[in-house]
């Protein structure tokens, strides 16, 4: 889809006319069962297709996408279970609600015992504040990032703070590393109980002049670098019947 988009985008632009329709689908929006990686491409050329009508509604060519829902064909009929049991989930928020006069003490009270949160991109930014906010509620936090510096920093001011927390070095981009850290995580503590997957970058620049490097490394990072930490992680997580993913998404 990108590469066919960048290819006759210049044209459109040149003439000031154009349209490009984009085939994503429902499995984009809601998700499906097994299909993490169809439901993450689709979703992909959802917010695609945002951006770019964004970036060149103004001159003069138009972009939408279709996202079909379930159609009578042999490929869907076999689908179909998993289909109606993907709809059948509730959309779960992407907050906790920590409403109240002490929302900290509130979490203080859910965990008995202490929680072991991973976070990548931990930093800086919302990486840096998720770690400190984990770490203040009794998770022992662990910080990893390709930042060293900042890393560390961060653990340093969890744990001038009374709190508990270690730094990891974490290239997302690297499986070996990443099944590396949630190994060692799991074998000292027996578990991960949280994973916040935060690492991301990003480019701006016009799509006509986005080169393959850039689009893969940043799809590289920002999506399948979540993969990379939760894949080796899902394991565990279903054996004990517990366990918190959240993936940062703009």
């Amino acid at each position: 889809t990108y590469l066919c988009t960048r290819a006759v985008l210049p044209q459109m632009l040149a003439n000031k006319d154009g349209c490009v329709v984009n085939m994503a689908s429902q499995l984009g929006q809601i998700g499906g069962i097994e299909l993490v990686h169809y439901s993450a491409a689709k979703a992909g050329i959802i917010g695609m297709t945002k951006a770019l009508a964004r970036e060149v509604s103004t001159q003069g060519v138009r972009v939408n996408a279709v996202a079909p829902g379930p159609i009578n064909t042999p490929l869907v009929r076999a689908l179909s279970d998993d289909w109606r049991a993907a709809k059948a989930f509730p959309m779960f928020r992407c907050r906790t609600d920590l409403r109240g006069p002490n929302p900290v003490a509130k979490l203080r009270r859910r965990n008995a015992m202490t929680s072991i949160a991973l976070i990548t991109g931990a930093g800086i930014g919302i990486g840096r504040a998720t770690a400190k906010a984990l770490a203040a509620r009794g998770d022992h936090v662990v910080v990893t990032d390709v930042l060293e510096d900042e890393g560390r920093t961060v653990v340093q001011e969890i744990r001038k703070a009374g709190s508990e927390a270690e730094f990891q070095h974490l290239d997302v981009t690297d499986t070996k590393r990443a099944d590396a850290v949630v190994k060692d995580i799991e074998t000292r503590f027996g578990k991960i109980d949280t994973i916040v997957a935060n690492a991301g970058i990003a480019h701006r620049v016009p799509l006509e002049q986005l080169t393959d490097d850039k689009w893969d490394q940043t799809f590289d990072i920002d999506l399948k670098g979540m993969l990379r930490v939760i894949r080796p992680a899902a394991a565990g997580m279903k054996v004990r019947g517990s366990g918190a993913i959240v993936c940062l998404s703009s």
